[in-house]
Order: C-alpha cells, then sequence, then structure tokens
C-alpha cells in the first residue's frame, strides 16, 4: 500500500534544521507512519548525509536519500525535484524545506480529505500568494511528466494549478517558513516569464485530462 505523502526536501549543509523540520511534521501528525521523506542531498555534501542518516530520526521514518552533482546548485532545484517524484509512492507529493517547521496539529487529516480528487492544496506560510508548499496530488506529476521546469517550482505550479482549475486553498495548514533571501538572486525570474508557453501546455495537457476522466 502506497503512503499518503511523499516530501520532496532538497537539503544541503543544514542537517539540524532538516531534523527538526522533519520532527514537527510527525509530531503534528494523526498518521505519520503513513508518510514517505525523499531527501536529495549534493554529491560533495555527503558529511551532511552521513549526519543525518546516523541520527535516530531515521528509525522513525520512511526515507530515501537521492545523492547527485550540484549542476548549477539552486538554480537547478526543479531538476531535482522532478527526480525525487519519479522516486515517489505517495498519493500525495509535497515540495518541502529543511526551513520549514509545520505549526498545526493533525494537520495531515486536511490533505487526507482530498485523497482520490486532481488537485493541488495550498497550505499557508505567510501572505498566501507567496505561499511555498503545493501539496500535489501524484495524477498531476504523471499527466505532466514534471513537476516544474524552472526554478520557480512553487510558482510555477500555482499558476498551472490555478489556470486548471485545480487548486484548493487550505488555511488549516500553516507553516512557518524562515526563507533565506539570499537565494532571490538565483531564481532566474526573467526566464520564468518567459516560459509561459510551456506552462500553458502543462495547462491544457490537464484540461484534456479532465474532460477525458468525465466522459470516458
Amino acid at each position: 500500500m502506497g503512503k499518503l505523502i511523499s516530501f520532496l526536501i532538497p537539503t544541503r549543509e543544514r542537517t539540524e534544521l532538516l531534523i527538526r523540520s522533519i520532527t514537527l511534521l510527525i509530531n503534528n501528525a494523526v498518521a505519520p507512519q503513513e508518510f514517505e521523506y525523499l531527501i536529495k542531498f549534493d554529491s560533495d555534501d555527503i558529511e551532511s548525509m552521513t549526519e543525518f542518516l546516523s541520527n535516530d530520526i531515521c528509525d522513525r521514518i520512511d526515507c530515501k536519500v537521492l545523492i547527485t552533482d550540484r549542476k548549477g546548485g539552486y538554480a537547478d532545484l526543479y531538476i531535482d525535484i522532478n527526480d525525487l517524484c519519479r522516486i515517489a509512492t505517495g498519493e500525495f507529493l509535497m515540495l518541502y524545506n529543511d526551513d520549514a517547521f509545520m505549526t498545526t496539529q493533525n494537520w495531515d487529516e486536511h490533505v487526507r480529505k482530498y485523497s482520490g480528487r486532481l488537485c493541488v492544496l495550498w497550505p499557508h506560510s505567510g501572505n498566501r500568494t507567496h505561499n511555498c508548499f503545493p501539496i500535489v496530488h501524484r495524477k498531476y506529476f504523471e499527466i505532466l511528466g514534471h513537476f516544474s521546469l524552472q526554478t520557480h517550482n512553487d510558482t510555477w505550479v500555482e499558476e498551472v494549478s490555478r489556470k486548471a482549475d485545480i487548486e484548493i486553498d487550505v488555511p488549516e495548514i500553516f507553516i512557518r517558513h524562515t526563507k533565506n533571501s539570499n537565494y532571490r538572486q538565483l531564481y532566474r525570474t526573467e526566464e520564468f516569464y518567459q516560459m509561459e508557453d510551456e506552462r500553458n501546455r502543462d495547462v491544457e495537457k490537464i484540461k484534456i485530462y479532465r474532460v477525458k476522466e468525465a466522459n470516458p
């Protein structure tokens, strides 16, 4: 039987934060045994991976580790996210960070009620227009063949899910995010806007799937 949620977590040199982040997901959940954690480490950061795997937290979780070259670093993060999706078994794929901290008790119950439905759930993490942690039904990934095609992973999913009319606001879940603004210069924002055609193709694929699903 597959898991309810697969967490997609890239990390680098922040093992202590990563352990805290995962601990809060577990401690605030009703059924943490239905989670799997897909952790991506860079091949030049084996020390962090070793430190993480030797921690007691790994005895409490279902964890898969992916080790790849750093490539372009943060700017190529979407490649790693797509790779993590390919090995995920969860019904939902949740983009998550090692500096994200779950604050909502029984938060997973708010996800479970959307089981079986093609949708993208949006927990809150501050301003609604800047939420960072989409929870994507795996059918989304299966239809498109990717989570995102650009560094702005969350913004890509937000635009596609909104235009395809599959996004659902979930204010009951709140995640505190200690975002590092030093990464902003690596977002390739101009490139993101130049890829509007690619996102529109994603939207059309989802719309076509939904029509076929409604008219088998």
